[in-house]
This record gives C-alpha cells, sequence and structure tokens, in this order.
C-alpha cells in the first residue's frame, strides 16, 4: 500500500516527481549488490532469506533510501507533512499487524546465524523500523 501513492505519482508526473539523484543512487545500489554477489556467490542465502534479505534491509519502504526519496519528492513542507501523515497512519496498521503475529506467535522470527528462522523474544529489526516511523 505504501507504493502505490508513489507510483501514481510517477505515472501522472515521472519528470516532476521522480529526481534524478534518487535513480542514480538506486542503480547504484543495484549494481553494488549485483557485483558483490556476482564476486561472492556464496551470500546468495544471505541476499534472498525471506526474512533478512537485501529486499527486506535494504529495499524494504521503510529504511532510508526511501526517505530520502520521500523527502526529495516533495518540496513542499505542507505537502510532506500531509503525505507523512497519511504514511504514517499506515505504518501504524503495518506494525499493529507485526505486533499482531508476533503475539499469536509468541515469538519473533530473527536470524542467528545461518538460522534464519530463530524464534526470538525480541526482534532489533522491528525496533530500527519503528525508529524511522
Amino acid at each position: 500500500m505504501i507504493y502505490v501513492p508513489i507510483f501514481i505519482l510517477f505515472f501522472v508526473d515521472s519528470k516532476k516527481y521522480l529526481k534524478a539523484d534518487f535513480a542514480i543512487l538506486y542503480i547504484f545500489l543495484i549494481l553494488f549488490f549485483g557485483i558483490t554477489w556476482l564476486f561472492h556467490p556464496e551470500y546468495t542465502p544471505y541476499y534472498l532469506k525471506r526474512e533478512y534479505g537485501i529486499w527486506d534491509t535494504v529495499f524494504f519502504p521503510t529504511h532510508g533510501i526511501y526517505t530520502y526519496l520521500f523527502v526529495r519528492m516533495v518540496n513542499n513542507p505542507n505537502k510532506m507533512l500531509r503525505n507523512i501523515k497519511i504514511s504514517g497512519c499506515l505504518m501504524f496498521f503495518y506494525f499493529l499487524n507485526e505486533i499482531y503475529l508476533y503475539t499469536q506467535r509468541g515469538f519473533w522470527y530473527g536470524v542467528v546465524g545461518s538460522n534464519g528462522q530463530a524464534k526470538m523474544s525480541y526482534s532489533v529489526s522491528f525496533g530500527y523500523q519503528l525508529l524511522f516511523f
């Protein structure tokens, strides 16, 4: 749901909302991970982990690269505040769902060594995601 407003803005007026520096940063990150992967294929299990892969830790919308995009997209402080409130409401429900899943299972999934399904009493990743929120 977080991506929907961005995709709509891109399709409506991509020249206005897609900033070149963000595109360069995004491409750089893809190339960085791609080249590292080519030189170190043994990283494959860590790159593709469902709970802790690069998609969840680098390219997930609650992380810094998208914060940069949101800040660069809008130069009007009033519009930015309105957008932050909207996305904050969406993130509120996302984090409530994460807490609900935790209470149902009784543990967080985490990564300990090669075990990508470690059962933990606390999720440091969840804590860091809440910091941005």
